[in-house]
């Protein structure tokens, strides 16, 4: 965790020796693959073209922050940060301390999965590093120092979709940024959409997404479909994906042949991302301004980049609002109705999470067996790839004494999953009672 300190106490800075050794021992404890604690010994993807004189250096460089550092005082708004897949913080510990220096509390944590063999590429993977960054603001919220008030999930790679998972969970989420995130790659909309808890409607709050212009897999799809929130899409030219982070900049300082234009890139980044988090996070005017104007006050160079800013192109109720209304018999034929001419008007946006309306119909089910069942129908039409629903509606029908659509909800599920276990055995009963 980084923090603002203004204290004149004498601190011991810390070098980039100092962060890879206390990952290193992280790692060591066995959350990660051997291949991948020796890749992260240095941290580097590429750090195999260095010399060992410039990797000495690298580790020896000294870095902005201190340990146990006392804090100034006064709360800062927290900013919770998600590396990329796999990866520890040590890649990203300029970002950090380039933000607490500007006012900001940061923590981070490391992306390694729930355990051996390490974290996996799929919406599993999504949800063991949203889980993780949760955990982190649970623990940090209300903490000496943090304004509860304010607070900034950032996410680089696929830590990108994780930050956006964070944020429709999560309604003391602020605001959300994706560098060059997993929230633009074509490859991973799949399983983001697939993760626990995604809900397009969910996410009311301002995104940032910031990525590379010429990236083949580039795809804004994910993001057009965040129709409630204000979506900010910032295209750079010629960047590289680990431009985005301060691998470059701090190779550079350690005496690498960096090319400049990748150190502007990351200039760009850095700064972009900064004035995002004062405008959303501070309120400062300037900021404010300056993310329409982005060469306003001596600001970034905008001759490498392209930005697109699009604003909410409808409102609705919050999912919790629907969950009450489809839990309550008095209320549930309203609410689907409500529920299917928004999502309609939304292009067959859901408005719930697949958990919610797995829970508002098993509820209702208990007090009401046929409007429990047209509930578990919404969530099959919300959630069309999502087994569970099938299978959960197979089980109702046969409660309720309807063996023929129970079969044929056991069979969608079978064809969705033939590995099923739950839906072979639905579909088994139902055969043998016939």
């Amino acid at each position: 965790m980084w923090y603002p300190s203004d204290s004149d106490v004498a601190v011991r800075p810390l070098n980039y020796g100092d962060y890879v050794h206390r990952f290193e021992t992280d790692l060591q404890n066995g959350f990660a693959r051997p291949d991948v604690q020796e890749r992260r010994r240095i941290e580097l993807r590429w750090g195999e073209r260095f010399s060992a004189k410039v990797r000495d250096r690298l580790l020896a460089t000294t870095a902005a922050a201190a340990e146990d550092a006392p804090p100034a005082d006064g709360e800062y708004p927290l900013v919770i940060y998600a590396p990329g897949f796999g990866a520890t913080p040590t890649s990203h510990i300029v970002t950090a301390e380039y933000l607490a220096s500007h006012g900001y509390v940061v923590a981070a944590t490391p992306s390694l999965g729930a355990g051996p063999p390490g974290i996996a590429f799929d919406e599993t993977g999504l949800e063991t590093q949203a889980r993780d960054l949760e955990f982190v603001l649970g623990a940090l919220f209300d903490s000496p120092g943090v304004s509860s008030e304010y607070v900034g999930v950032v996410g680089f790679s696929f830590g990108g979709s994780s930050a956006l998972l964070t944020a429709m969970r999560d309604e003391r989420v602020s605001v959300v940024v994706s560098l060059d995130g997993s929230v633009g790659a074509q490859h991973a909309h799949a399983f983001t959409r697939n993760a626990p808890g995604f809900a397009a409607a969910r996410l009311r709050v301002p995104i940032l997404h910031m990525g590379r212009l010429e990236a083949p897999w580039r795809d804004p799809t994910l993001m057009n479909e965040l129709a409630l929130a204000r979506r900010w899409w910032l295209d750079i030219a010629g960047a590289e994906h680990l431009d985005f982070i301060p691998i470059p900049t701090m190779s550079h300082a350690a005496g690498a042949s960096v090319p400049e234009h990748r150190l502007r890139v990351y200039r760009t980044v850095a700064g972009y991302l900064l004035r995002f988090l004062d405008a959303h996070l501070r309120r400062d005017a300037g900021a404010i301004r300056a993310l329409s104007d982005p060469s306003f006050d001596g600001g970034l160079d905008a001759t490498h980049f392209d930005l697109s800013v699009s604003e909410p192109t409808a409102t609705a109720p919050s999912g919790l609002e629907f969950w009450r209304r489809l839990r309550d018999p008095a209320t549930t034929e309203d609410a689907i109705q409500d529920y299917r001419s928004l999502s309609k008007q939304l292009g067959g946006m859901p408005l719930m999470t697949s958990g919610e309306m797995d829970d508002a119909g098993s509820t209702l089910l208990r007090l009401d067996k046929r409007r429990g069942i047209e509930v578990l129908r919404l969530w099959v039409e919300a959630y069309p790839e999502t087994v569970m629903a099938h299978v959960t509606l197979g089980d109702a029908l046969v409660q309720f004494g309807d063996p023929t659509r129970a079969a044929r909800a056991f069979r969608k599920a079978l064809a969705l999953d033939p590995r099923s276990a739950l839906a072979k055995r639905g579909l088994r009963r139902v055969e043998e009672s016939n």
